[in-house]
């Protein structure tokens, strides 16, 4: 447990320190933002998304993927679904630390209830992705 909570620690630290690549993506993606593009948006966190996963730079990445998914339920409500479906399956094919940090923002998002479903059925999977997120204290 103490390896994941430090892995999450060191994702958020290495935001902030990353070549200058990622901070000009950023600004771009920020620039976008305040002109409400979430098209160009979702393109810029694409490119950082690619280059992060090239790179092992697993905060950009999760940031990233989490950012296109808020874009996307901007502009399509229904997308909601599906992105959280390819967010289960990069969390199944990802490394184990980086596995446990997805199922714990998993968790999370279903906790929220983002889809309206059945509060039950919604606290069920949340408590599932958060048990999967735990299921490995050695790490």
């Amino acid at each position: 447990m103490k390896k994941v909570i430090l892995f999450a620690l060191a994702l958020a630290l290495s935001l902030s320190g990353m070549a200058d690549d990622f901070s000009s993506l950023w600004k771009k993606v920020d620039e976008a933002r305040n002109k409400d593009l979430p098209r160009t948006q979702i393109k810029l966190l694409d490119q950082i998304a690619v280059k992060a996963s090239g790179e092992r730079a697993y905060g950009h990445l999760l940031k990233a993927g989490l950012m296109r998914g808020q874009c996307l339920a901007a502009l399509s409500p229904d997308s909601v679904a599906p992105f959280l479906s390819r967010l289960e399956h990069r969390q199944q094919t990802a490394e184990p630390v980086l596995k446990a940090v997805y199922a714990s923002v998993l968790g999370t998002i279903y906790a929220q209830n983002l889809l309206n479903e059945n509060e039950v059925k919604a606290r069920e999977k949340s408590d599932g992705w958060y048990r999967q997120s735990l299921a490995n204290p050695d790490l």
